[in-house]
C-alpha cells in the first residue's frame, strides 16, 4: 500500500498543472487501472480552495483523488492525496474530518520546511473517503477540515464537479468488457490513461512481464525518480529490464506517469 501510494504521490508532486473549481471536469480522470476485480480511477491535479475565513495561512495546496470500486459490488471508495505548505505559525495538521467523521492523516513523506523572508512548512499525506463522502458530492462540493493537535483546522473544498466525473468513469469501466472478464496484469492499462495504444506504454508492460522479480521492484523505485526525463545510464543487468529502461525513455512525460499508474495494479 505504501509503494502504491508514493507513486500516486510522485504522480502529485510531478503535475504540471492543476484543474481548480472553473475547469472543465470532462477532463478530470488522469488514469484508469485494474487490480485483480478492482478499477481504480486516478484523477488529474486539482487545486482546492482553502476556507480564507480560516485558512488565511495556507500558501499552497494540491490533491489528487484516487477511487476505486470492486466490480462485484456498487460501492465506491477512495482517498485524497494532498500536498498543503503553510506559514509555520501552527502545529502540523494530524486529523481530517468531514461529514461527521474524523480520521487520521497518514503521512506519505516527512514534511520539509523552508525560511527565506518567512518560513513555510510543506505536508505530505493522503486519508480515506467512503462511499457516503463519494456520493455526497453529487449533492454539492465537497468540503473537508484539516485539523491539528491544539484543534486549530482549515476548511477546504472539492468541486463535486470533479469528484463526480472520477466516479462516472469508475461506473463506465465497470460495465465495460474488460471488468466482465478476467484482465491479465499486462493487459489492464485503459486507453484514457494516454493516447490509444501508446506504444512505449505496451512494452513497458510487456518486459515488466518478463523482468527477474528482484529487479521489477528496482524498475519501479528507478522509474519514480526519473519520471520527468528518465535516464540512459545503465541501471540493470537483465535485457527485459534493460528494454524497460529502454522504453521508459523513449515514452512521454503522460506516457511515464501512465506507465507508472499501471504499477498501482501490481
Amino acid at each position: 500500500m505504501l509503494r502504491k501510494t508514493v507513486v500516486v504521490m510522485s504522480l502529485l508532486l510531478g503535475a504540471c498543472s492543476s484543474l481548480d473549481s472553473e475547469s472543465d471536469f470532462s477532463q478530470s480522470v488522469a488514469t484508469v487501472n485494474y487490480q485483480g476485480s478492482q478499477v481504480n480511477v486516478i484523477g488529474k491535479t486539482y487545486t482546492p480552495i482553502a476556507d480564507s475565513s480560516n485558512g488565511g495561512d495556507i500558501v499552497k495546496s494540491k490533491a489528487l483523488v484516487v477511487l476505486r470500486s470492486p466490480t462485484s459490488s456498487d460501492a465506491i471508495t477512495g482517498q485524497v492525496n494532498m500536498e498543503v505548505t503553510y506559514f509555520k505559525s501552527y502545529t502540523e495538521f494530524e486529523k481530517v474530518s468531514y461529514l461527521g467523521k474524523t480520521v487520521d492523516l497518514i503521512e506519505v513523506k516527512p514534511s520539509t520546511s523552508t525560511c527565506t523572508e518567512h518560513c513555510t512548512a510543506s505536508q505530505y499525506f493522503y486519508f480515506p473517503i467512503d462511499h457516503e463522502a463519494v456520493n455526497s458530492a453529487e449533492n454539492g462540493d465537497f468540503k473537508f477540515d484539516l485539523v491539528t493537535n491544539s484543534n486549530y483546522k482549515v476548511t477546504f473544498t472539492i468541486a463535486g464537479g470533479y469528484i463526480n466525473a472520477l466516479r462516472d468513469e469508475v461506473v463506465s469501466q465497470k460495465g465495460s468488457p474488460a471488468a466482465v472478464a478476467t484482465v491479465p496484469v499486462a493487459a489492464a492499462v485503459s486507453s484514457s490513461q494516454v493516447e490509444a495504444n501508446a506504444k512505449s506504454v505496451e512494452m513497458i508492460q510487456y518486459w515488466y512481464e518478463k523482468t527477474p522479480k528482484s529487479e521489477q521492484a528496482q524498475f519501479v523505485d528507478w522509474a519514480v525518480q526519473h519520471r520527468k526525463s528518465g535516464s540512459s545510464e545503465p541501471a540493470f543487468e537483465s535485457q527485459p529490464a534493460q528494454m524497460m529502461q529502454y522504453w521508459y525513455n523513449e515514452a512521454s512525460v503522460e506516457e511515464r506517469q501512465a506507465s507508472l499508474a499501471w504499477l498501482l495494479a501490481l
